[in-house]
This record gives structure tokens, C-alpha cells and sequence, in this order.
């Protein structure tokens, strides 16, 4: 489970969620975490409103789908970009392992990687093949908060080794 200390300078609690106090535009996010059986969390960036943060910003989804078939994940599986887009492929390891996760976000093009493979590579403004509303996404701050969700016991998340580089 997250629970940043006083001394981890840079990040703040909000509800179950913490978030940078910084605000990042363009970035590349390196991070390292293991789940539980049921595991649920989530990336969050470019988040608006850190107190309405599902309405404010886009998130990656990290869920415990060990096993799972890739051609039955959607949005909201291990990897999904949440109401935009299915991953590429199912790359969650076992739970209690760890996985790693590389996030690249330039302008409208986000990339993201787990465990060596790239599971998204799309453009946040190209939502019109997949259903939504036009500009669901690309509606969304440009600018904002970078967090990470703490759905708390029995599914505790573990994260580690978070590096983040501004571009």
C-alpha cells in the first residue's frame, strides 16, 4: 500500500489517491509495483481537479489479470487507457510479482510499456474509432498532477523505484 511520510517530499495524500505536488506536462514515468490476487490501482496523469481526479484526467489502469487471454481485455484491464483503449497485450505477471511500467507522454502521443512490451502506443486525440465522444480525451489537461490509486486492504498495491523525467 502507498502511504508516503512526511520525509517523502514531493507527493501528497488525497482521499486514495497520492499525487505530485508538481504539476507535469510532457514526461517519461519509469515505476516498479506488485499486486495482490485482485489487485486494483491505477496511473493517473495530467490530473485537473486532484479532488475529482476520475473526471480530470487520464489513467492507465494496473488490475491483477495474470492469465488472462489478450483478446478478452478491454480498457479497463491491466494496462488500458480507462474509456479510450484496450492494451495491445496482457503482459501482468503473477501476483506478488513485480512489474514494470514505462509511461511516455508528448503531447497528444502517449506510449506505454509493461514488462518490456509496449501495450499502447496511441494519440490521446484519436478517439473517434473507438466510440467516444469526440475530444473525450483530448479535452483533458494538458498539464497537471501525476498519482497513483490506493484502493487499500484486502488489495493492497506495492510501488517502488518511481522515476520521473520532465521532457
Amino acid at each position: 500500500m502507498i502511504d508516503p511520510l512526511p520525509e517523502q517530499k514531493g507527493w501528497k495524500r488525497i482521499d486514495d489517491y497520492i499525487f505530485t505536488e508538481k504539476k507535469f506536462d510532457d514526461f517519461i514515468l519509469e515505476m516498479e509495483y506488485k499486486y495482490p490476487a485482485k489487485g486494483n490501482s491505477g496511473l493517473f496523469f495530467r490530473v485537473g481537479d486532484t479532488k475529482n481526479p476520475v473526471h480530470t484526467d487520464i489513467e492507465v489502469q494496473i488490475l491483477e489479470c495474470f492469465g488472462q487471454r489478450d483478446e478478452t481485455m478491454t480498457h479497463h484491464d491491466h494496462g488500458g487507457i480507462i474509456k479510450f483503449r484496450k492494451p495491445k497485450r496482457n503482459m501482468s505477471k503473477k501476483p506478488g510479482e513485480w512489474n514494470h511500467m514505462i509511461v511516455s507522454c508528448e503531447g497528444h502521443h502517449l506510449r506505454v510499456a509493461i514488462n518490456g512490451v509496449e501495450v499502447q502506443n496511441v494519440y490521446l486525440d484519436d478517439d473517434a474509432d473507438v466510440g467516444l465522444p469526440p475530444s473525450t480525451l483530448s479535452t483533458r489537461p494538458m498539464k497537471g498532477h501525476i498519482g497513483l490509486q490506493d484502493h487499500g486492504v484486502p488489495h493492497q498495491l506495492v510501488f517502488r523505484n518511481i522515476k520521473i523525467l520532465e521532457l
